[in-house]
């Protein structure tokens, strides 16, 4: 088990039940969009924001992305760390039908990649001899800015099975809490030089 000073923040009963066995942190539930009315609950989030940080750990799908920015829009003078998890196709083995958008949510996900999206979302930045990914980077590259620059960005989501509709901040941010900030920059060269 792993023990975090923060917070997480989950959609459903099934998620809290799986990051409950996983690590020893206070886990909320949202109840999916249940969250947008219940003011308790709201201020909840906005105290462990502003005291110990609230890593939101959602599904991969338009539901999800939601309560990312609503949490993010609520807690915005506390600290929001957000755990991104794979978009892998599937169902959960307790539903009878897939999701909306046919990824499996949390709760269908293995032990290891829902500790390495959480880890992530709290481990410093690294800055390994380079300077951080900004967004003159991803401009360069050609991920922003251009008429394709959303596909080449769903192009390596999809190859580092991230979510396909991250926005180009928040892919800025990923990017520069991931273990391997440096294979980053070298697939911005590389997208770099198919622009050139």
């Amino acid at each position: 088990m792993i023990t975090l000073q923060q917070a997480i923040l989950v959609e459903g009963k099934y998620d809290r039940m799986r990051l409950t066995a996983l690590f020893d942190a206070p886990v909320l539930e949202t109840g999916g969009f249940h969250l947008f009315t219940n003011r308790e609950l709201q201020d909840a989030v906005k105290e462990l924001a502003r005291t110990v940080g609230v890593i939101v750990l959602t599904d991969a799908d338009a539901a999800g992305r939601k309560i990312r920015a609503f949490i993010e829009q609520l807690a915005q003078d506390g600290r929001v760390y957000h755990a991104y998890v794979p978009a892998i196709p599937g169902k959960e083995r307790r539903k009878e039908h897939p999701s909306a958008q046919g990824l499996l949510g949390v709760e269908g996900l293995t032990d290891e990649m829902i500790q390495a999206a959480v880890l992530q979302a709290v481990s410093p930045v690294k800055e390994e001899g380079n300077h951080p990914v900004t967004m003159a980077d991803l401009y360069d590259a050609g991920l922003t800015g251009q008429w394709d620059s959303k596909e080449k960005r769903q192009q390596l989501l999809s190859k580092y099975q991230l979510p396909l509709d991250l926005s180009a901040k928040q892919l800025i941010k990923l990017m520069n809490r991931y273990p391997g900030s440096e294979e980053f920059r070298q697939v911005l060269s590389q997208f770099k030089k198919k622009n050139d």
